[in-house]
């Protein structure tokens, strides 16, 4: 829906004349993550394979998709997304997953892609890597567009990690890239 969104802006063609339904798919975005966050109530800061299920738990997979919307969202409609709400949301569901990702690079718990309805999780899921990138591009796009640069300088000057720099997933996406060459 992000990318709809910004493909439709990016086209002049649609740009003026397709600008009242950019705003509503802006809205329900919002009523999107709006209800994950609602709905975020697992010990482990991921979000549960099932929002708003409590028999189901935490895993990266949704988690990283949802915080990379926020991000994109927030550049695109800083408007609607650029709040506390939601990056504060957005920043402890990165910080969440990206503590969860393995000296190969790869993030885990993640939902099982193949059996929706299996309650295993699995240790390398090709969906959930792809959106740990999303994760990634939106975060360090939403950094060096501005909007979320005073969160990136507060929690450089809290705690210098490794896990919280915009460069992270530079050294995490070439860390992917070397695992899968040897596969």
């Amino acid at each position: 829906m992000a990318r709809v969104s910004a493909t439709v802006a990016a086209w002049t063609e649609s740009n003026s004349s397709l600008s009242s339904e950019r705003a509503e798919l802006h809205g329900w975005i919002a009523e999107i993550v709006s209800g994950a966050i609602k709905t975020d109530t697992d010990e482990s800061k991921l979000l549960r394979n099932y929002l708003g299920d409590d028999t189901w738990s935490g895993e990266t997979s949704g988690t990283a998709l949802l915080a990379a919307t926020v991000y994109r969202m927030a550049s695109i409609a800083p408007e609607i997304f650029a709040t506390d709400e939601y990056l504060d949301w957005a920043n402890e569901k990165r910080r969440a997953v990206l503590s969860r990702v393995d000296e190969n690079g790869f993030v885990k718990p993640a939902a099982n892609p193949y059996v929706s309805a299996s309650r295993d999780a699995v240790e390398v899921s090709p969906e959930g890597q792809s959106f740990l990138l999303l994760l990634g591009t939106a975060w360090r796009d939403c950094v060096c567009g501005g909007t979320c640069l005073a969160d990136y300088s507060r929690e450089i000057e809290q705690k210098p990690s490794r896990d919280l720099t915009v460069g992270t997933f530079s050294g995490l996406l070439d860390r992917v890239r070397n695992v899968h060459r040897e596969l």
